[in-house]
């Protein structure tokens, strides 16, 4: 609506807001999450990330934190042959401990 009427898609929601029109909360795909993970990571701000997908700034941070979320779940665990060690798995930061005899890095 507010390319048609050459206005900020924030008025048009002030707009439908004042007139208790509901409105859906705008979202990033999450097939987009990657990208965004890699924007953000090489520098992109929120402000320039929320005018490329068109949402708010919430709403790219909302999505990073479920980008992250989904690269944790992804992330492999990384069997070391020690535990209680400080390591580097390539996902970040975890603690090595031993559970039944395998070591795992359990990352944060």
């Amino acid at each position: 609506m507010g390319a048609e009427f050459d206005i900020s898609r924030q008025t048009v929601a002030l707009h439908l807001h004042r007139r208790d029109v509901p409105m859906r909360r705008q979202s990033i795909p999450s097939d987009c999450y990657i990208e965004l993970l890699r924007l953000r990571r090489s520098g992109w701000t929120f402000a320039k990330l929320a005018a490329m997908y068109e949402v708010s700034e919430r709403a790219v941070r909302t999505a990073l934190g479920k980008a992250e979320a989904a690269e944790l779940a992804r992330a492999e665990v990384a069997l070391r042959p020690s535990g209680g060690d400080l390591a580097y798995t390539g996902f970040g930061w975890g603690i090595a401990a031993a559970i039944a005899g395998v070591t795992a890095v359990v990352c944060f």
